[in-house]
């Protein structure tokens, strides 16, 4: 069973129990939550939320089958390096509609690795997992999320008005979908090239 994939640049890993520390660390960055719905988390915050899922991964591969969540950790393939976390899971009572999402460590923001980690996103969620919708969303103020989402194909399909509260404040949310029947095949059949997956 395929667990790690690379583009050359950057690999995306199942996460396991070893990659919680990393991810709690992350996780735990007021810079980091600042354009986000949660957080800063606590260790128990992150470790509730990830820890169960970790385990149906875990449990999933044991089994040489593919999990129910799909979390991955991203390092830097040449240095190792833990640069961030993206995610699939599926909709409840939608089928073959999963929802998207991605974070980076602040050193590591600019660098355009939010966008590779867009393109490991639909490609897998398209030609491995058979979605048929991939939805996203992010805070209205959060301007570089919302980018790599349009330049990975996806469409602004509206705007949620004081969504979320944060700080205090109520925030807006902004909502983007892709449609595999809009996926460009040629486009597609180059990121799935791109990312090899690893022994």
């Amino acid at each position: 069973m395929e667990t790690q994939w690379t583009n050359g640049e950057l690999t995306f890993s199942y996460m396991t129990e070893s990659h919680m520390e990393a991810v709690i660390a992350m996780l735990a960055k007021e810079s980091v939550c600042r354009h986000m719905f949660f957080g800063p988390n606590s260790p128990e915050d992150t470790r509730g939320y990830f820890g169960p899922q970790v385990q149906q991964i875990a449990e999933a591969l044991e089994k040489q089958e593919l999990p129910p969540v799909h979390d991955f950790v991203i390092h830097e393939t040449k240095s190792g390096v833990f640069v961030g976390q993206c995610g699939i899971i599926p909709v409840d009572f939608a089928p073959d509609n999963v929802l998207i999402g991605y974070q980076f460590d602040e050193p590591f923001w600019g660098r355009g690795y939010g966008y590779s980690a867009g393109r490991f996103i639909v490609q897998y969620a398209f030609s491995r997992l058979g979605a048929f919708r991939l939805t996203g969303d992010c805070m209205g103020e959060n301007l570089g999320s919302a980018r790599i989402m349009e330049k990975c194909g996806f469409s602004p399909e509206g705007r949620q008005r004081k969504h979320w509260l944060k700080a205090g404040e109520r925030r807006d949310n902004l909502l983007f979908g892709l449609l595999r029947e809009d996926m460009d095949e040629e486009l597609l059949t180059r990121w799935q090239a791109e990312f090899r997956a690893l022994p």
